[in-house]
């Protein structure tokens, strides 16, 4: 019973962390092609005729390509924090399960 409360809570953990990775790793891919995605919306600007980089830039920040990916990159950022703060409670709590264990089998060998 007790073996298989514990393989039920490592199993969780394995669950949760690959999912906790897969949202690091799509964190990670959305935060290193914001350069791209402004120099594709700026692209489109000066092809508007929009010729300083300025206007380049004020345009790419104001299009929908950037506006769609930061709304992309705001909820990559908000699934790996909400996984990671999962992954830091059933941690927390396997620990305080561990301790309260350990302690009973102190007591055990003193009575």
């Amino acid at each position: 019973m007790l073996e298989d409360r514990i393989e039920g809570r490592l199993d969780e953990l394995r669950r949760l962390g690959k999912d906790l990775a897969d949202a690091r790793a799509l964190r990670f891919h959305l935060e290193h092609s914001r350069k791209a995605v402004i120099a594709m919306a700026m692209k489109t600007a000066e092809s508007k005729g929009h010729t300083t980089a300025a206007a380049q830039e004020r345009e790419a920040y104001a299009s929908a390509e950037y506006d769609t990916w930061l709304r992309g990159a705001t909820e990559a950022v908000r699934e790996a924090e909400r996984l990671g703060l999962e992954w830091d409670v059933i941690d927390k709590r396997f620990r305080a399960w561990q301790s309260v264990q350990a302690t009973e089998r102190a007591e055990m060998q003193f009575t």
